[in-house]
């Protein structure tokens, strides 16, 4: 009887726990999402006073007490503490709120959004919460404004005196634009249709248009919001689809000006400016774009080929091709009766060439395929581990670079099976000397001058690889700092992002070396980067904490 009972106990107890694990939210899941974070708005002089405590302690903190306290009293993020400064802190240190965009703070984002532990109606739920992030705000914004106008003695004229022009957002210049048409005559259906970029929300519209690529600053004719007027004729209004487009890319032409007028305005520092801040780039999508002649690149799709057991091709918009799971290794290059896929290629012109793949590859015994071009000897290309992503094909353990001398004309492919659970969508062949660089379509060199801030005739030279990563955020990797006779101390490097620094982006902050003319590279890891306003309009910068010649 005794034996029965623990087990019914321990029966009670695990549907408890998965109960509480389902309120609360998976305390393992740590991949970010474009809500979690904000900007320098948090970092004001009011979070150094009790102002805005005060503030929190009559808002959000009468929420979080009353509603999250049963998970968020101990359990990170801890917003529902019984010591409302620890509360308050939480939500600051982590980006929980951002004052700028108060409807994507991920405090209110999680309720309406994802409808976690809502009290009563989630969508009333997240509305509440937002009136007590607006709340807490407007008070912060008092306080500011109250120091702001002690310190400056009366001067209010909002110019620091050096001609600097504050960063403009993107999405006020989209509300006196494109939005001004959007909610003229797209309102009665994508206000709760998707793309919703007529929403009431202009926030929310704004990130429609540019997380879903409707607008492009660098070719605004074929914006999809211009195309949809002047190809597909969709809802024309007053019967004239070619005028309808014409406003349209004017509206957009006039959100790109407004924008490049600020950021070239940005690009001129205040004199107050620490002096070893980089220059900003071109936008990321320009720097991108620039990457090379994108007619050199040949895409294989890696459901196109002849393929052979045991390897198969998922299908789908987004099939793979793989040696499923139990499939076994095969370590005999030569080795017949194993999986083959076999592709046909033309290359435009001759020259030199490298491939890249989007691959999925785990650790250990799940990471290579062998590879050969044409009638060569197969090689073995060794993935390190990623969730699908673009990585250059290399050959050897230790990925040794692969370069093919291509006669223009037709070429064949040959993918083996190395490892099961090895996962391929598709390779790019391209030339060699792509973007001057050696790197693959999607990615580029950032690059800058450091000669003035080290006071030097000296060429010497930042630089960094880009790439975008995924819907929200950036890849960067290969810090190097390039010198043809001199030393540089080099520490505490911060990346900027339209000029501002986000906390969440210290991949570089611990680096700490004295690079030299042989060995330059400041490190070995990747940083990844939530985007700000979008590729079409972000740009990138440096920050070093030391940066001088030894």
């Amino acid at each position: 009887m005794s034996k029965r009972i623990i087990q019914i106990k321990l029966v009670i107890v695990a549907i408890i726990t998965l109960f509480m694990y389902n309120q609360c939210g998976n305390p393992y899941q740590s991949k970010p999402t474009e809500l979690q974070f904000t900007d320098n708005s948090m970092q004001t002089n009011s979070f150094q006073t009790g102002g805005s405590l005060e503030a929190f302690e009559d808002s959000v903190y009468q929420i979080t007490r009353s509603r999250c306290a049963a998970c968020h009293t101990t359990q990170n993020p801890r917003h529902a503490h019984a010591d409302s400064q620890i509360a308050h802190d939480v939500i600051i240190d982590q980006f929980k709120v951002n004052f700028a965009n108060i409807p994507n703070s991920r405090i209110v984002a999680k309720i309406r959004d994802e409808n976690h532990a809502c009290w009563s109606d989630c969508l009333s739920d997240s509305q509440e919460m937002e009136a007590a992030v607006q709340y807490w705000a407007d008070k912060v914004s008092e306080i500011d404004a109250e120091n702001n106008n002690s310190n400056n003695n009366g001067n209010t004229s909002g110019d620091n005196g050096g001609g600097y022009v504050e960063q403009v957002e993107s999405a006020d210049v989209f509300e006196t634009t494109v939005y001004q048409i959007t909610r003229q005559r797209c309102v009665g259906c994508h206000n709760n249709l998707s793309p919703r970029h007529a929403s009431d929300d202009v926030i929310e519209a704004h990130n429609v248009v540019m997380n879903n690529g409707l607008v492009n600053f660098n070719n605004i004719n074929s914006s999809r919001l211009v195309q949809r007027l002047s190809v597909d004729a969709h809802q024309c209004w007053n019967g004239d689809c070619a005028a309808n487009a014409v406003e349209m890319a004017t509206a957009i032409q006039t959100w790109k000006d407004t924008l490049d007028e600020a950021n070239n305005n940005n690009n001129n520092p205040p004199a107050d400016a620490d002096p070893m801040e980089t220059a900003q780039s071109d936008t990321v999508a320009n720097t991108i774009n620039g990457n090379g002649n994108n007619s050199n690149v040949i895409t294989i799709q890696a459901g196109t080929g002849t393929i052979t057991p045991p390897f198969v091709y998922t299908g789908g918009a987004d099939g793979y091709l793989w040696a499923p799971g139990g499939s076994g290794n095969n370590y005999d290059a030569n080795a017949n009766n194993v999986g083959l896929a076999v592709y046909n290629f033309n290359i435009p012109s001759t020259g030199s060439y490298r491939m890249s793949g989007m691959v999925e590859a785990n650790p250990s015994a799940d990471d290579s395929f062998y590879m050969r071009v044409d009638n060569e000897g197969f090689f073995d290309w060794h993935i390190p581990q990623t969730n699908f992503e673009m990585r250059e094909v290399t050959t050897g353990s230790n990925r040794a670079d692969k370069t093919w001398n291509l006669s223009a004309g037709n070429h064949t492919l040959t993918v083996k099976q190395r490892e099961d659970n090895t996962k391929l969508k598709y390779i790019t062949v391209y030339p060699s000397t792509q973007g001057g660089a050696n790197l693959a379509p999607g990615q580029a060199l950032l690059t800058y001058d450091l000669s003035g801030i080290l006071n030097t005739n000296e060429q010497i030279t930042f630089q960094v690889k880009v790439m975008i990563y995924d819907d929200y955020s950036y890849k960067f990797w290969d810090p190097e700092i390039i010198t043809t006779s001199s030393s540089v101390v080099v520490q505490n490097i911060q990346l900027l992002i339209n000029g501002y620094y986000n906390p969440q982006h210290s991949a570089y902050t611990i680096v700490n070396k004295t690079v030299t003319p042989g060995d330059g590279l400041l490190a070995s890891h990747a940083l990844l980067a939530l985007k700000d306003q979008g590729e079409a309009l972000d740009r990138i910068s440096f920050m070093f904490g030391v940066l001088q010649l030894q």
